[in-house]
């Protein structure tokens, strides 16, 4: 298996995810109910931010055995924000899915669940932005 295919795809699907977030954060922000083409986007939001974590935690075992090593040789600072970019993968992955839920499975009428998903929807494209940012510059010192 080429494991440096595998994470380029992850980073790749990453970027589309983040992208992908920002959509039903505008879409949502006054609450109004949501159209079918919402709808779409707000579960192509959801498959791809879960892709790009599922495909994270697939590359993470070799990962760890075969390149963290080095990368904390050749950066300290680099291996530590790898740290932190699993952790706001998760935070984004966990809000996206959270908002997805909250913005499919509101009534028409609540539009202030609609409200909370927007801004969930932004904090998990911020934490994804923090993830793709990280994860783009620690590839460049050390991947696969």
């Amino acid at each position: 298996m080429s494991w440096r295919l595998l994470e380029s795809v992850h980073g790749h699907v990453g970027v589309l995810a983040l992208a992908l977030l920002i959509h039903p954060a505008v879409r949502l922000w006054r609450g109004a109910p949501l159209a079918r083409g919402s709808r779409w986007a707000i579960a192509l939001s959801a498959i791809a931010t879960a892709l790009a974590f599922a495909l994270g935690l697939v590359i993470y075992g070799p990962y760890r055995t075969l390149v963290k090593r080095d990368l904390f040789v050749a950066d300290a600072r680099a291996g530590w924000l790898f740290e932190t970019k699993e952790h706001l993968g998760y935070v984004a992955v966990a809000l996206a899915l959270g908002a997805t839920a909250l913005a499919l499975l509101a009534p028409p009428r609540a539009a202030p669940l609609r409200r909370a998903a927007a801004r969930m929807y932004v904090g998990a494209a911020l934490a994804a932005l923090g993830a793709a940012s990280i994860g783009t510059w620690v590839a460049a010192i050390a991947g696969f």
